[in-house]
């Protein structure tokens, strides 16, 4: 299963042909040209997709069982030529040069591989291969015997060998090891990381996962390429995190990936979240690691009915988040680990309850179980470690054969250094892996002739070795950022206390902070632009809840109330205090006004006000409060036009007139009633005359009447 593309070799360095070369090269053409009866090779058509002006033929050589050989053992070294061009190659002599001393240093082996360095090699085995079709390839052997003499009593140890092929236009090389096996079997622990490779995200995309966990993807090839149940695994718990935050719309390829995970017997240890470097953070300032807070804003709650075949005991139903700390279960582990990309002073002065895992360049030893100032740490061989992770990806088998020789040769040299102790081997992180090539990786140093095999957890219980590590630092171009973001990280946590729960936000950021700090980052271009947009998130962050500028308002009334709204941009909902003061004494405003402003939304605050009697423009400012005191955002402007209190006074003053024209009203009524009672004779004088007249006056007025 793979990935991605293989990268492609190294480009070989022209070496200087030797003069031995050319006459072996003479004597066995006439010989092959007498006998007729060259090494028998086999041709296999392998056309090139489109193949280019620039391409040339290539040479690979790969020595069998990964380089490694035992006394009786016949020295047998694979050769494939590749021909991408149009030209068929005519039948062509291959040599096999053998160094007669070994390199006693990794650096002399890398030196060699890579062309930097021109040993003394000596011709032990030639063999005439056939034509080579155009767009083809032809595979040859070169075997020397164990009783040959370039063989018989050679000491145990590491030696370069050249393969040499000569074309028209000009001599292909293949270089390589052997390593000869001495008498001290190798005790090996190995250490396998399970990660995805860095993000910027604060969990991995459900489409990354999706690729990650199909039939060829390369968490799916990590553990189908594992058969010792010994092999200890280092997981970075955000990829369990993650499949268990997405649940029932998780892909079915990564459930089922993580239901694989949970069943293999392997010891296991926690990766820092997202695989953050603890050195990086120690080189920022921090004093302890960042861990995570609260993943349940990744939660995906939704009921999709999918993938319900396997239960998840993290899994508690819909509508139910599971907690941080189920999210992140791998399992039982054999104790805390950290994994740094280098390892500093402060690492170690803060892993008094970790165990470090130091590269053997930084104390001088390949012993796995070292103590250092007191500390106890695992000891590995990088260089060991890197090339293990550059043949797990190499689908080439004659490719991936020079890097398992290579392995194989560094393992050698480690054993001779840990003297008598087991060795840590490490793989280093990728993400490009392909199952077959993984268990022949693993295979190469497990199964070395007489190599025991134990548990990660059994290095830690012998006495370990005392060591010394030696000065390092991290790439100090990274601190800056670094110390950029934690400092916004800071002011978000303070912003988020206007959440109704802040560690929703700041749970959330945390995740993200971990995943740019991941040990996977060797893209200084594409890190510092990622770091670049994380600060820009951080500003924005810091402006997603705040008071919308509100327009300009008269007020032409004692009481009224301000048209304020808070824009709520988060998927939170917040608790906002909005604290109002006016700039001028014409106005009176609410202190404070309280609202719970909705996620994703505008949430209206009315604010009110009360207004003298004199004209004029008036601010008030306006800020948000959080719960606990500390104010927040940016201070808004409300501009209010006063105009007097026209409408009072006017009512006022049309209530007075209306009650004085009624007075006047009733006050000439009255009058007028008086003036006319006044000009006729009362009833009761009327009564009195009548009562004082006698009859005869009154027969008189009737008389004259």
């Amino acid at each position: 299963m793979t990935v991605n593309t293989p990268q492609p070799a190294a480009p070989r360095t022209p070496r200087r042909r030797r003069p031995w070369r050319a006459i072996a090269t003479t004597a066995i053409m006439l010989g092959a040209l007498l006998t007729g009866l060259p090494i028998p090779a086999h041709a296999a058509a392998t056309p090139s997709p489109s193949p280019t002006v620039s391409a040339q033929p290539s040479l690979h050589a790969s020595p069998s069982a990964s380089g490694v050989l035992r006394s009786a053992d016949v020295l047998r070294v694979t050769v494939r030529v590749d021909n991408p061009t149009n030209q068929a190659l005519p039948a062509t002599e291959a040599t096999l040069g053998l160094g007669p001393q070994p390199l006693r240093t990794a650096d002399e082996i890398l030196d060699w591989l890579d062309g930097s360095t021109t040993p003394e090699l000596t011709q032990v085995a030639t063999s005439v291969l056939t034509t080579v079709p155009a767009q083809g390839s032809l595979e040859g052997a070169l075997a020397v015997q164990p009783t040959a003499a370039a063989l018989k009593s050679r000491a145990p140890g590491v030696y370069p060998f050249e393969v040499t092929y000569s074309t028209a236009d000009g001599e292909l090389t293949s270089t390589g090891v052997i390593t000869v096996l001495g008498k001290t079997a190798p005790t090996v622990s190995v250490v396998v990381p399970v990660t995805a490779g860095p993000t910027a995200d604060g969990m991995i995309s459900a489409d990354r996962l999706a690729q990650l966990t199909a039939p060829d993807g390369a968490l799916t090839a990590l553990l189908a390429g594992i058969s010792s149940p010994e092999v200890v695994l280092a997981i970075d718990p955000a990829i369990v995190a993650t499949v268990r935050a997405l649940g029932r719309t998780a892909p079915t390829s990564a459930t089922d990936w993580l239901t694989r995970l949970e069943n293999m017997p392997n010891p296991r240890v926690a990766l820092q979240y997202g695989d953050a470097d603890v050195a990086l953070q120690f080189a920022a300032g921090l004093t302890s690691p960042l861990k995570p807070t609260n993943l349940t804003a990744y939660v995906d709650l939704t009921d999709s009915g999918e993938n319900n075949a396997t239960p998840d005991p993290t899994d508690t139903g819909p509508g139910v988040a599971p907690t941080t700390e189920q999210l992140l279960d791998i399992g039982s582990t054999i104790g805390e680990i950290w994994w740094p990309s280098t390892v500093t002073a402060a690492v170690m002065d803060a892993s008094a309850n970790a165990t470090v895992m130091i590269p053997s360049a930084q104390v001088g030893t390949t012993a796995a179980h070292v103590s250092v100032s007191g500390r106890t740490a695992l000891v590995y061989d990088r260089r060991l470690g890197d090339v293990l992770a550059e043949a797990v990806g190499e689908t080439d088998s004659a490719v991936r054969g020079r890097s398992l020789a290579t392995a194989s040769a560094l393992l050698s040299l480690d054993t001779a250094t840990a003297s008598g102790h087991p060795v840590l081997v490490a793989m280093s992180r990728t993400t490009t892996v392909d199952e077959s090539a993984l268990s022949a990786t693993l295979a190469t140093v497990t199964t070395i002739p007489g190599a025991t095999t134990v548990s990660g957890g059994d290095l830690l219980t012998g006495e370990p070795v005392t060591a010394t590590l030696s000065a390092a630092s991290v790439d100090q171009n990274r601190v800056p950022l670094v110390e950029q973001m934690l400092d916004d990280a800071d002011a978000v946590s303070r912003f988020a206390r206007l959440l109704v729960e802040p560690d929703l936000l700041t749970g959330r950021e945390r995740a993200r902070e971990q995943q740019l700090l991941a040990v996977g980052w060797r893209d200084e271009t594409a890190w510092a632009t990622a770091m670049d947009a994380q600060h820009a998130r951080a500003i924005d962050l810091r402006n997603s809840i705040r008071i919308v500028q509100p327009p300009k308002v008269t007020l032409v009334s004692q009481g009224s109330k301000i048209p304020v709204f808070v824009r709520n941009d988060l998927p939170f909902p917040a608790q906002v205090d909005v604290v109002a003061q006016p700039l001028d004494l014409r106005v009176r405003v609410e202190p404070v006004t309280s609202v719970r402003a909705a996620a994703d939304a505008n949430t209206s605050v009315p604010i009110p006000v009360t207004a003298g009697v004199s004209n004029g423009d008036v601010e008030i400012s306006m800020q948000m409060r959080a719960s606990d005191g500390t104010m927040l955002g940016a201070v808004q402007y409300a501009e209010l036009s006063v105009r007097a209190d026209w409408e009072r006074i006017g009512l006022i003053v049309i209530g007075t007139l209306a009650v004085l024209f009624i007075g006047i009203g009733l006050f000439r009524t009255i009058r007028r009633r008086r003036r006319g009672d006044e000009s006729r004779p009362s009833r009761r004088q009327s009564r009195a005359d009548y009562r004082t007249t006698t009859p005869a006056e009154d027969a008189e007025k009737e008389t004259h009447g």
